[in-house]
């Protein structure tokens, strides 16, 4: 790392961007009329990076050369640094400059009418070439090293007393985090909890710890239910003494609360912490799931869209995408993103049911027989019970006997009453073998306990996963059409509260919609 490669804001003189100046050793942006407004250096090195480019694009390997020393940083940090520079750039700046994000590519310096917009020549040292020169001779072997070390998940700044070896335990621990099971998110809480023992200081360690424990709380076991909401609302507090905007802690504390029944008031909490964290993944995510869950696919499709250009695919992403994209109508999308997760976790159980049931009901049950069929490709931890209630019902789909349809829809109710996850598989079941009738019985156990209570245990007690509240996005998969079609349909989103969200909200669902 040489002196050149890195921007060091002591030796950068002060500029203009339109009537804003730009003072980058005193980190300030001075305005007449308007005042003054000081960055915390990370933002100013970025200010002054897009400046130097010219108004030429910036790759974020150009700024984590410039910015960071080539350190390995994710995308989370930058989009966290990039977020708070436009909200100077509308605060004091009031539309005299704009950062513009080329998708999949870097940012652009620009006007606020969106010109390329160059700095004062005071402030240029060779314009592109100068910054180019400084990514290739500072980036070197760390920033090839990060490419190959999941750089993507590092969340926050790792400066501040966070060494490289605590570093590693943040990234194990948010790849753990988004491989999306029990098991990872119990290693994912261990590390984090070194992560903040070895640096007490770092508010996003605690942040991520926060957002951990809000995951295994809410997939885990109701027992344990309160004593990790807890633990994550403590340390969320930790990371707010520390960083009172700090992002993951805002995200944990909105994943806290209900969804089901509170679907309005957790939509604007999600849309309030994006007003202040626009590329945060964990609250697009957030408001992706009520967006999903109260029948708006296509909003819900274009939030995928923009979660997507913020991080890399996961089992969860891809899942999210698939299922998505087929309820938005987005077929081709919906297939792109199924193909990549068999192609890249072809044994993960999310990936591999999300692309059974994929098959299955869009017409396809022969190619959803033939992977029940293939045993060596099955996901492993998963009881032999869940693949015959998979084939019968692929079998029943594919043959339409009464004989294969009974079969399916007895053991779809046997199973449903040992797990909710169950219970919602056997309502998009008997929805597609045309037995509506059993669909409501079954919608009338899960919502409102009547005939039976599937508890709240997802599936089979192998894979320990539990609900914490009733989830509604299957009501409006391509599998459940027919229902939404039924006079019954009506009733039950006025009785379970949805219709009272989209009369509050002025929001409709995609179903009561014309297609176009």
């Amino acid at each position: 790392m040489t002196d050149e490669s890195v921007i060091v804001l002591a030796r950068e003189k002060p500029f203009h961007l339109g009537p804003v100046e730009v003072r980058p050793a005193n980190r300030e942006l001075v305005r007449d009329g308007r005042g003054r407004e000081t960055l915390e250096p990370r933002v100013m090195q970025a200010l002054v990076a897009l400046s130097l480019a010219g108004g030429e694009i910036v790759t974020r390997d150009d700024l984590t050369a410039s910015c960071w020393e080539g350190r390995i940083v994710g995308e989370d940090a930058i989009n966290r640094v990039i977020s708070r520079l436009r909200r100077a750039a509308e605060g004091i700046g009031a539309g005299a400059f704009a950062i513009e994000t080329v998708t999949k590519v870097g940012y652009r310096l620009t006007s606020g009418d969106g010109d390329a917009l160059e700095a004062a020549p005071t402030a240029s040292r060779g314009g592109r070439g100068s910054l180019q020169r400084r990514y290739l001779l500072g980036a070197g072997a760390a920033g090839l090293a990060a490419l190959g070390a999941g750089w993507w998940w590092w969340r926050g700044d790792p400066g501040g007393g966070v060494d490289p070896e605590t570093g590693k335990l943040y990234d194990q621990a948010w790849v753990a985090i988004h491989a999306s099971s029990q098991d990872q998110y119990a290693q994912a809480i261990g590390l984090l909890r070194q992560v903040v023992e070895s640096a007490p200081g770092f508010a996003d360690g605690w942040g991520s710890l926060a957002y951990a424990y809000v995951l295994g709380a809410l997939t885990g076991p109701p027992a344990t239910r309160t004593a990790g909401q807890a633990r994550a609302r403590a340390a969320a507090e930790r990371a707010l003494q520390l960083d009172p905007d700090n992002a993951l802690a805002q995200a944990a504390l909105v994943e806290l609360k209900p969804v089901f029944g509170a679907w309005r008031e957790t939509e604007m909490a999600y849309r309030g912490a994006l007003v202040r964290h626009p590329d945060t993944p964990q609250l697009l995510v957030g408001l992706g799931y009520v967006l999903f869950s109260t029948g708006q696919m296509r909003a819900a499709a274009r939030n995928i869209d923009q979660i997507a250009k913020v991080t890399p695919a996961s089992p969860k992403l891809l899942y999210q995408q698939t299922m998505v994209y087929w309820s938005a109508n987005r077929l081709e999308d919906a297939q792109r993103a199924a193909d990549q997760g068999m192609a890249t976790y072809p044994r993960h159980i999310l990936v591999w049911f999300t692309n059974f049931l994929f098959r299955l009901y869009s017409g396809r049950p022969e190619e959803a027989i033939a992977m029940v069929e293939n045993r060596a490709g099955r996901p492993v931890g998963v009881p032999q019970q869940d693949f015959e209630i998979a084939l019968a019902n692929a079998r029943a789909i594919a043959s339409r006997a009464p004989a294969d349809i009974e079969r399916a829809l007895a053991l779809g109710l046997e199973a449903a009453q040992q797990g909710a996850g169950y219970t919602e598989n056997a309502i998009q079941a008997a929805s597609a073998l045309g037995r509506p009738d059993r669909a409501f019985q079954l919608i009338d156990a899960y919502f409102f306990g009547r005939g039976f209570r599937p508890g709240w245990r997802s599936f089979s007690e192998e894979q320990g996963a539990y609900y914490a509240e009733r989830r509604t996005f299957f009501l409006f998969f391509p599998s459940t059409t027919p229902l939404r079609a039924d006079p019954r349909f009506g009733p039950l989103v006025r009785e379970v509260g949805l219709a009272d969200y989209w009369a509050k909200s002025g929001k409709r669902p995609d179903y009561q919609l014309k297609r176009g």
